[in-house]
Protein backbone atom coordinates (compact mmCIF):
# COMPACT_ATOMS: atom_id res chain seq x y z
CA UNK A 1 0.00 0.00 0.00
CA UNK A 2 3.14 2.33 0.44
CA UNK A 3 4.47 1.23 -2.74
CA UNK A 4 1.19 2.62 -4.17
CA UNK A 5 1.22 5.97 -2.38
CA UNK A 6 4.67 6.11 -3.77
CA UNK A 7 3.47 5.70 -7.20
CA UNK A 8 0.41 8.00 -7.12
CA UNK A 9 2.65 11.02 -5.74
CA UNK A 10 4.60 10.61 -9.18
CA UNK A 11 1.58 10.57 -11.21
CA UNK A 12 0.91 13.61 -13.42
CA UNK A 13 -2.79 13.75 -13.15
CA UNK A 14 -2.69 12.93 -8.73
CA UNK A 15 -2.85 15.51 -6.09
CA UNK A 16 0.52 14.63 -4.01
CA UNK A 17 -0.52 16.24 -1.36
CA UNK A 18 -4.22 15.08 -0.68
CA UNK A 19 -4.42 11.33 -0.71
CA UNK A 20 -6.32 8.93 1.25
CA UNK A 21 -6.31 5.73 2.66
CA UNK A 22 -9.75 3.43 2.96
CA UNK A 23 -9.38 -0.04 4.18
CA UNK A 24 -12.02 -2.32 6.00
CA UNK A 25 -12.10 -5.58 8.02
CA UNK A 26 -8.09 -6.53 7.71
CA UNK A 27 -7.10 -4.05 5.40
CA UNK A 28 -8.89 -1.27 7.88
CA UNK A 29 -5.93 -2.53 10.11
CA UNK A 30 -3.76 -1.38 7.46
CA UNK A 31 -5.11 1.86 6.40
CA UNK A 32 -4.66 2.65 10.59
CA UNK A 33 -1.29 1.64 9.99
CA UNK A 34 -1.18 3.81 6.81
CA UNK A 35 -1.66 6.64 8.92
CA UNK A 36 0.42 5.92 11.89
CA UNK A 37 3.62 5.39 9.90
CA UNK A 38 3.27 7.14 6.62
CA UNK A 39 3.11 11.43 6.96
CA UNK A 40 2.00 11.64 3.25
CA UNK A 41 -1.50 9.97 3.66
CA UNK A 42 -4.22 13.02 4.22
CA UNK A 43 -6.98 11.20 5.82
CA UNK A 44 -7.75 7.77 6.64
CA UNK A 45 -10.79 5.75 6.87
CA UNK A 46 -10.82 2.14 8.82
CA UNK A 47 -14.47 0.52 8.27
CA UNK A 48 -15.01 -2.56 11.18
CA UNK A 49 -11.27 -2.72 10.99
CA UNK A 50 -9.04 -5.80 12.41
CA UNK A 51 -7.25 -3.86 15.37
CA UNK A 52 -6.35 -6.69 17.53
CA UNK A 53 -4.71 -10.04 15.94
CA UNK A 54 -4.58 -11.46 19.54
CA UNK A 55 -8.13 -10.92 20.42
CA UNK A 56 -9.15 -12.18 16.81
CA UNK A 57 -6.99 -14.97 17.15
CA UNK A 58 -8.86 -15.82 20.56
CA UNK A 59 -12.38 -15.66 19.05
CA UNK A 60 -11.82 -18.21 16.35
CA UNK A 61 -10.98 -20.37 18.98
CA UNK A 62 -13.68 -20.03 20.86
CA UNK A 63 -15.33 -22.54 22.61
CA UNK A 64 -11.77 -24.54 23.49
CA UNK A 65 -9.29 -26.93 21.57
CA UNK A 66 -7.44 -24.09 21.48
CA UNK A 67 -4.39 -26.31 22.41
CA UNK A 68 -5.56 -29.04 19.20
CA UNK A 69 -5.62 -25.81 16.54
CA UNK A 70 -1.55 -24.89 17.82
CA UNK A 71 -1.09 -28.52 16.88
CA UNK A 72 -2.57 -28.45 13.57
CA UNK A 73 -0.53 -25.13 12.59
CA UNK A 74 2.71 -27.10 13.45
CA UNK A 75 1.65 -30.25 11.43
CA UNK A 76 1.10 -27.56 8.43
CA UNK A 77 4.42 -26.37 9.45
CA UNK A 78 5.72 -29.66 8.79
CA UNK A 79 3.50 -30.34 6.08
CA UNK A 80 4.30 -27.58 3.81
CA UNK A 81 8.45 -28.03 4.41
CA UNK A 82 7.35 -31.93 2.43
CA UNK A 83 6.13 -29.93 0.02
CA UNK A 84 2.47 -30.56 1.02
CA UNK A 85 0.19 -27.94 0.34
CA UNK A 86 -0.94 -25.46 3.18
CA UNK A 87 -4.41 -26.45 5.13
CA UNK A 88 -7.12 -23.93 4.87
CA UNK A 89 -10.08 -23.46 7.19
CA UNK A 90 -13.74 -22.12 6.68
CA UNK A 91 -12.95 -18.32 6.80
CA UNK A 92 -16.33 -17.21 7.98
CA UNK A 93 -17.98 -19.40 10.45
CA UNK A 94 -21.79 -21.06 9.97
CA UNK A 95 -24.69 -19.24 11.90
CA UNK A 96 -24.57 -15.52 10.93
CA UNK A 97 -24.92 -13.18 8.14
CA UNK A 98 -21.24 -13.60 7.77
CA UNK A 99 -21.83 -16.88 6.38
CA UNK A 100 -24.72 -16.03 4.48
CA UNK A 101 -22.66 -13.38 2.67
CA UNK A 102 -19.34 -15.53 2.15
CA UNK A 103 -21.71 -18.98 1.38
CA UNK A 104 -23.15 -16.43 -1.36
CA UNK A 105 -19.69 -15.28 -2.95
CA UNK A 106 -18.46 -18.58 -3.05
CA UNK A 107 -21.53 -19.74 -5.13
CA UNK A 108 -20.94 -16.89 -7.28
CA UNK A 109 -16.99 -17.26 -7.44
CA UNK A 110 -16.61 -14.02 -6.13
CA UNK A 111 -14.94 -14.80 -2.58
CA UNK A 112 -14.14 -18.37 -2.00
CA UNK A 113 -14.76 -18.76 1.89
CA UNK A 114 -11.33 -20.27 2.65
CA UNK A 115 -8.17 -19.03 4.36
CA UNK A 116 -4.88 -21.04 5.12
CA UNK A 117 -3.88 -21.41 8.92
CA UNK A 118 -0.25 -19.95 8.11
CA UNK A 119 -2.77 -16.30 7.42
CA UNK A 120 -5.06 -16.79 10.85
CA UNK A 121 -1.14 -17.55 12.56
CA UNK A 122 -0.10 -14.71 11.20
CA UNK A 123 -3.15 -12.07 12.14
CA UNK A 124 -2.71 -13.21 16.06
CA UNK A 125 0.72 -10.58 15.68
CA UNK A 126 -1.24 -8.20 14.00
CA UNK A 127 -1.48 -5.22 16.53
CA UNK A 128 -2.80 -1.51 15.13
CA UNK A 129 -4.71 -0.87 17.96
CA UNK A 130 -1.15 -0.18 19.50
CA UNK A 131 -0.52 2.49 16.95
CA UNK A 132 -3.63 4.39 16.57
CA UNK A 133 -2.01 7.05 18.94
CA UNK A 134 0.69 7.94 16.24
CA UNK A 135 -2.46 8.74 13.10
CA UNK A 136 -2.88 12.47 14.25
CA UNK A 137 -2.66 14.92 13.11
CA UNK A 138 -3.93 12.98 10.29
CA UNK A 139 -7.83 13.00 10.35
CA UNK A 140 -9.49 9.45 11.12
CA UNK A 141 -12.76 8.57 10.49
CA UNK A 142 -13.48 4.82 11.89
CA UNK A 143 -17.02 2.63 10.72
CA UNK A 144 -17.31 0.15 13.52
CA UNK A 145 -20.22 -2.68 13.28
CA UNK A 146 -22.07 -3.03 17.08
CA UNK A 147 -22.40 -6.69 16.58
CA UNK A 148 -19.21 -7.44 15.02
CA UNK A 149 -18.91 -11.08 15.19
CA UNK A 150 -15.68 -11.21 13.32
CA UNK A 151 -13.47 -8.13 14.49
CA UNK A 152 -14.07 -7.34 17.99
CA UNK A 153 -16.04 -4.34 18.80
CA UNK A 154 -14.27 -3.81 22.34
CA UNK A 155 -10.84 -3.23 20.38
CA UNK A 156 -11.84 -1.52 17.78
CA UNK A 157 -12.99 1.04 20.16
CA UNK A 158 -10.02 1.42 22.32
CA UNK A 159 -8.02 2.02 19.18
CA UNK A 160 -10.45 4.73 18.37
CA UNK A 161 -9.69 5.96 22.22
CA UNK A 162 -6.49 5.62 21.80
CA UNK A 163 -6.28 8.10 18.59
CA UNK A 164 -5.53 11.79 19.17
CA UNK A 165 -7.70 14.27 17.21
CA UNK A 166 -8.99 14.94 14.18
CA UNK A 167 -11.21 11.86 14.74
CA UNK A 168 -14.72 10.66 13.68
CA UNK A 169 -16.51 7.67 14.92
CA UNK A 170 -19.47 6.41 13.27
CA UNK A 171 -21.31 3.04 14.81
CA UNK A 172 -24.07 0.67 12.74
CA UNK A 173 -26.45 -1.40 14.82
CA UNK A 174 -24.98 -4.65 12.21
CA UNK A 175 -22.99 -7.48 11.81
CA UNK A 176 -19.57 -7.09 10.05
CA UNK A 177 -20.68 -8.05 6.53
CA UNK A 178 -23.71 -5.92 7.02
CA UNK A 179 -21.72 -2.76 5.92
CA UNK A 180 -20.55 -4.26 2.36
CA UNK A 181 -24.39 -4.73 1.48
CA UNK A 182 -27.73 -2.79 0.76
CA UNK A 183 -28.96 -1.02 3.06
CA UNK A 184 -26.23 -0.07 4.54
CA UNK A 185 -23.56 0.04 2.11
CA UNK A 186 -25.11 3.05 0.76
CA UNK A 187 -24.69 4.81 4.04
CA UNK A 188 -20.93 3.84 4.78
CA UNK A 189 -19.70 4.80 1.58
CA UNK A 190 -21.52 7.72 1.82
CA UNK A 191 -19.61 8.35 5.12
CA UNK A 192 -16.41 7.51 3.55
CA UNK A 193 -17.17 10.06 0.67
CA UNK A 194 -17.93 12.74 2.51
CA UNK A 195 -15.13 12.65 5.08
CA UNK A 196 -12.48 12.07 2.05
CA UNK A 197 -14.41 15.02 0.54
CA UNK A 198 -13.93 17.47 3.78
CA UNK A 199 -10.50 16.46 4.25
CA UNK A 200 -8.99 16.02 0.97
CA UNK A 201 -10.77 18.94 -1.21
CA UNK A 202 -8.47 21.43 -2.47
CA UNK A 203 -11.09 24.18 -2.92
Amino acid sequence: MREVVTWARSHPDIDSEHIGVWGTSYSGGHALMMGALDRRISAVVAQVPLVDGDGFFGASLKGGGGEKFLERLALDRDGRQAGEPAKTIRAAPGGSTTADWAAATDAEGVWPNRMTLRSLEAVASYMPVNHTKRISPTPLLMLVANEDEVTPLEPQLAAFENAREPKRLVRFDCQHYDVYVPPLVDRSAAEARDFFVEHLSTA
